[in-house]
């Protein structure tokens, strides 16, 4: 008799089970699609800003640390010669990225004088780099991406550049 109850029991409980695996998968699905979505748009934008950069005479002979890879990354598009702008598509505006927050359409512009030292040169692109993150506004989604990019990448970036918005003792530049 109680393997009759426990068989009902399993039975009932399978019957229900089922119908919640069924609608655990479905909304597992869903999900799933919605996260290949937006990632899908994450590396449209994220091509579309690296395009910028596909004419040389505007971004030419930058170090691999602010390389048009790592801009793009951290959300500038070229939009004139030496000059970075926050952005997110190709008519290079303001505009709204996938999780609804606006960038901050901020400008950076990154030059460097022919005559320098090399440690001045490399000082000097690790403060761009830096700049990277930094020179968007407090509430632009790629402000805070970029300070953890840079606090991951810290130790093998060639100099600190652990000087993230987190107010951390080393934030000066020597």
């Amino acid at each position: 008799s109680s393997n009759n109850n426990s068989t009902r029991t399993s039975t009932s409980t399978g019957k229900s089970t089922g119908i919640q695996i069924q609608q655990m998968t479905n909304s597992t699905i869903t999900r799933s699609r919605a996260t290949s979505w937006v990632l899908e748009q994450v590396r449209k934008s994220y091509r579309e800003r690296l395009d910028t950069f596909a004419n040389p005479s505007t971004y030419f002979a930058k170090p691999v640390d602010i390389s048009p890879l790592v801009c793009a990354r951290f959300g500038w598009s070229n939009t004139a010669p030496n000059v970075l702008t926050c952005t997110t598509n190709n008519d290079n505006t303001t505009a709204t990225t996938t999780n609804g927050a606006t960038c901050c359409n901020a400008v950076l512009y990154v030059k460097f004088d022919p005559n320098l030292s090399s440690q001045s040169h490399s000082t000097l692109t690790q403060t761009y780099r830096r700049l990277l993150a930094e020179s968007h506004s407090e509430s632009c989604p790629f402000r805070a991406d970029a300070n953890r990019w840079l606090r991951m990448d810290g130790d093998t970036a060639g100099g600190d550049i652990d000087n993230g918005a987190g107010g951390d003792e080393n934030d000066t530049i020597d």
